[in-house]
């Protein structure tokens, strides 16, 4: 059972994650949302439920709030303002590159209301400069007539689909089709156990797609591709899908990146004169029709997408920073008939010249090492791991074993409740 922690109690008017939610119910659009330090999950009213949509968090007393910031998902908060309301009174907040931020002071309660405006409200983060609230997860206790557990078993859902689909080895993302679980990349427990006892800790982690993970699968290579969002939260349409060799495979942007940017380096300054940009009819996404490139002497050239090709004025460069411009929408349509544009993506990227690009299917070691590996936090006591794997294996998604990076063999745990949370997003 889920156990606020920090406040009296957080409602809201609506939201998506209530059962029969219009225009479909979504697990990690709960209040809950807006406070669990997750950028990728957002609070959503129900689209059905009044003009007005509010959240409410009532922290069970007077407390020195000191500032509140919200923050709004990337396709929101253009042109949009917000209310604020204490028991001090009303403040209309207008958002500014997504937040808004307002001074709250000593208050018991915090209301936080948008009116629509024929766009979905949405937060994603409601973060406040002298309160902390958590909310974690109550295990059933066990009769203590019972004793100790043999074994405790924690674990979270990574979400309950990555967006992307492999089919005949090939593989094809999609960001509409990826969905999480409401406790979303949470693991915070409490475990109530009725006996004392001594367990070994094992750890297994599960890689999370995104520019961090990109960058340590490229670690130390001569060449390297970034990107500038992702619309799957799977590692297989992540920015070394461009570089696969295959171009029935490959990243597409987010659908709420105003700037979708492809991103190729080397180490060497060469001289470039065309860069290829293949998407096959497969991918899930809508081909560029140009770009506007800059290099690393910041100079910067656009130019159409002909066949597959972007053809430049010769260039010294050590980086070619692809700015995508999209062509005319590729459609997808859904089982009731509706129609909307897909993202724009690209398959497989190349510059002349340019090799050792890392490979998602290389059995090349990766080490994660102790001070940059997950960290967990056991009842107060900090345990920090490392991580040994492949690149192919990180590619995949699969769940990873750790070592920990201390002697402890065993952790004695005393009759009563115990806190598992996981530290700085381990």
């Amino acid at each position: 059972m889920p156990e606020l922690v920090g406040a009296r109690s957080l409602t809201a008017s609506s939201s998506r994650s209530d059962v029969g939610a219009r225009p479909s119910l979504r697990q990690d659009a709960s209040p809950w949302a807006a406070f669990d330090d997750d950028p990728d999950t957002a609070w959503r009213p129900d689209a059905g439920q009044g003009p007005v949509a509010w959240l409410d968090l009532d922290l069970g007393r007077r407390r020195d709030v000191g500032t509140v910031t919200i923050t709004l998902p990337l396709d929101d908060g253009a042109g949009r303002s917000l209310q604020v309301s204490t028991e001090q009174g009303v403040v209309t907040v207008p958002v500014e590159s997504r937040q808004a931020v307002v001074d709250v002071g000593t208050v018991r309660h915090v209301r936080i209301s948008a009116r629509r405006s024929g766009d979905e409200v949405a937060i994603a983060g409601v973060t406040m400069q002298n309160v902390q609230v958590s909310r974690p997860l109550r295990l059933p206790a066990t009769p203590a007539a019972w004793g100790a557990p043999d074994d405790v078993l924690l674990q979270t859902e990574t979400g309950t689909n990555g967006g992307c689909l492999t089919v005949d080895e090939v593989v094809r993302c999609a960001g509409a089709f990826v969905e999480r679980t409401e406790d979303g990349r949470t693991l915070d427990r409490i475990v109530p156990v009725g006996a004392a006892g001594s367990y070994r800790a094992g750890l297994r982690v599960v890689p999370e797609a995104g520019a961090a993970l990109d960058e340590v699968l490229q670690r130390g290579r001569v060449a390297s591709v970034a990107v500038s969002s992702q619309g799957s939260s799977s590692a297989l349409g992540g920015a070394l899908a461009t570089v696969d060799g295959s171009a029935e495979s490959g990243w597409v942007a987010d659908s709420d990146d105003l700037d979708p940017t492809l991103t190729v380096r080397w180490v060497q300054p060469r001289r470039l004169t065309a860069i290829r940009l293949s998407t096959a009819g497969s991918t899930a996404a809508t081909p560029p029709r140009a770009a506007r490139v800059v290099f690393s002497d910041r100079s910067e050239q656009v130019a159409p997408v002909v066949d597959g090709v972007l053809r430049l004025d010769p260039v010294r460069t050590s980086y070619a920073e692809i700015h995508l411009i999209a062509g005319p929408a590729r459609l997808s349509t859904d089982f009731g008939g509706i129609s909307v544009g897909l993202p724009v993506g690209v398959g497989e990227v190349s510059v002349p010249g340019v090799r050792g690009f890392a490979s998602s299917r290389s059995e090349d070691t990766v080490r994660i090492p102790c001070k940059d590996g997950p960290t967990l936090e056991v009842d107060g006591v900090v345990r920090r791991a490392s991580v040994r794997t492949t690149v192919s294996g990180l590619v995949s998604g699969r769940a990873v074993p750790t070592s920990w990076c201390d002697d402890a063999d065993t952790t004695a745990w005393s009759a009563g409740d115990h806190r598992v949370v996981p530290v700085d997003g381990a």
